[in-house]
């Protein structure tokens, strides 16, 4: 455990809630190993949405907000390959979910067909790409020729949306794995469809890994004046990023109409305490991991952190309570 400021003051007790302290991290360990024998709040907890970090990476927070505006004005002016990459664990997968819905609901004038059509390098190497796509329409018969495959997923597109007679957008996730192969059946695809009266436009989100080869390709479509973008999913590094994200927890309801916070701090929620108040404490606490990590906090390691901090603060709910520095700092945790 690396040194912080100031002093361990000791453990103690407040009409039975932990008194918080600004000390070392052992003090914050202890709170929550108290908070967690509560087996009823555990067993809650495991229930709600908070209990797996990809559903809080759906909220639509200012960097997701930002990047839809920018792609927004792509497809609107049809621009046939959009390419969108973040650092690895930036919730990329979370952005293109909720990018792909709101093109749906915004834009009359395209349509979206998102496909997860990798999950893993070994499986994008097998350059199955057709039969995944073939999947993603839920056909059942993936086997056959690549000619046999390109036919039947021509049709399907053409089934599916042909009769709109408006331009579809191919929404590839997990795409850092694709290789230029795979690419080229894609730009296939694109060119059979046209064929028959259909444009299809790409759109790529993938993370930004030394492995992918989706960089060059689209560096290569910019040098050679190819209509192409390339975007960017921006991290939380302002003050305002994290509490636009804190705001969203704030106010986001689960199934029960409780917002986030107020499941995991009901009391101090009814007297007013929102998380967007503790913005400045986690962003001071996340540029000090940075420097010390020499790397941006990911964004799956921030909301693990959000979690770890208000399992803590459910230790002080019906108490005065304001999280410090350094409860973000033991929150982040190692990386």
């Amino acid at each position: 455990m690396r040194e912080e400021a100031g002093k361990y003051r000791g453990q103690q007790r407040n009409t039975g809630r932990w008194v918080e302290q600004d000390g070392p991290f052992d003090v914050f360990e202890d709170i929550c190993r108290c908070v967690l024998s509560d087996e009823a709040f555990v067993s809650a907890m495991r229930l709600h949405p908070l209990a797996d970090a990809s559903p809080l990476r759906r909220l639509t927070s200012a960097p997701i907000k930002e990047l839809y505006r920018q792609i927004f004005d792509a497809v609107v002016a049809h621009t046939p390959w959009i390419y969108v990459e973040t650092m690895p664990e930036g919730g990329l997968s979370s952005a293109a979910h909720i990018i792909g819905k709101r093109l749906k609901a915004d834009i009359h004038e395209v349509a979206v067909h998102h496909c997860v059509i990798f999950s893993g390098a070994q499986k994008c190497r097998s350059g199955d790409v057709l039969g995944e796509l073939l999947a993603s329409f839920s056909l059942t018969e993936l086997n056959g020729s690549v000619v046999d495959k390109r036919f039947r997923l021509t049709n399907a597109f053409l089934d599916k949306y042909g009769g709109n007679h408006v331009p579809i957008y191919l929404l590839v996730d997990q795409s850092q794995y694709l290789t230029p192969i795979i690419v080229d059946e894609l730009s296939l695809l694109g060119a059979r469809l046209l064929e028959e009266g259909l444009q299809l436009g790409l759109m790529f989100f993938g993370a930004a890994t030394d492995e992918s080869d989706m960089r060059n390709l689209f560096a290569q479509r910019l040098a050679s004046e190819l209509p192409s973008t390339m975007l960017r999913l921006g991290g939380y590094g302002e003050v305002y990023e994290i509490m636009s994200l804190l705001q969203c927890i704030d106010s986001q309801r689960d199934e029960t109409g409780r917002t986030w916070t107020q499941f995991f701090v009901p009391r101090l929620f009814a007297a007013g305490y929102r998380l967007e108040g503790e913005a400045s404490g986690l962003f001071e606490a996340m540029e000090e991991q940075a420097r010390i990590d020499r790397l941006p906090v990911s964004v799956r390691r921030l909301f693990i952190a959000i979690k770890r901090f208000l399992v803590y603060a459910h230790g002080f709910d019906g108490t005065s309570f304001k999280g410090t520095v350094n409860a973000w700092r033991w929150a982040l945790g190692p990386g």
